[in-house]
């Protein structure tokens, strides 16, 4: 019985070390399970503000020194000071239609005209004459004779053959100054009468000496 027993044994080790022996060995250092799952990115996130969203905006158009600039007209530059028109260049019956002012540098109404008559020589360039006559200058004495100066400022519209049209004493506003202008403006009337076109009562006073 024992000599069975002794056999029983070793077969039972035998096949526990064949069993042993079959098994696969263990993996050792194995890294974790990888997912078959695809590697999905997340989208950049939007700024939080309109101020993050125009920093991250790159800057677009032509450089500030290329900027378009708006463009306005040249204005009608008028002058503004007292300026005696030389004597020796003056002519009554000039051919155009002209108007004579008999001014001093002195008086404040002469100045505050300059301003008023200036603007009209600006606005009727080229159709209207404009001379200016300082009555301190004794060149100007023909003309005070010829058109019957009395006291500044004293102006009169002629026409192209010399004629008086229409004289204002003292200081006229421009309206009524530029509604005579306009009645003769682009107009050459060098053969009109001695008299004249009437265009107002003769010998007009706007305003009493200064």
């Amino acid at each position: 019985m024992r000599k069975y027993r002794l056999i029983a044994l070793a077969v039972a080790i035998a096949l526990l070390a064949a069993a042993c022996q079959s098994a696969p060995p263990p993996t050792v250092g194995a890294g974790p399970a990888q997912s078959d799952a695809p590697n999905l990115q997340s989208p950049t996130a939007a700024p939080d503000s309109v101020q993050e969203a125009a920093a991250q905006t790159p800057p677009t158009g032509a450089p500030e020194e290329s900027e378009a600039r708006a463009r306005t007209s040249e204005p009608i530059v008028v002058r503004q000071s007292l300026a005696a028109t030389d004597p020796a260049t003056v002519d009554l019956a000039s051919g155009s239609s002209t108007l004579f002012e008999f001014f001093a540098y002195w008086p404040p109404t002469c100045q505050r005209l300059a301003s008023v008559v200036h603007g009209l020589e600006a606005k009727y360039a080229g159709q209207i004459d404009f001379v200016y006559l300082d009555i301190d200058d004794p060149n100007t004495a023909p003309f005070k004779s010829q058109l019957g100066y009395r006291y500044q400022p004293y102006l009169f519209l002629l026409d192209g053959a010399g004629n008086v049209l229409q004289p204002w004493v003292g200081f006229t506003g421009e309206g009524e100054l530029e509604a005579a202008l306009q009645s003769v403006s682009g107009s050459l009337l060098a053969n009109t009468h001695s008299c004249g076109p009437s265009l107002g009562p003769p010998w007009r006073v706007s305003a009493g000496p200064i």
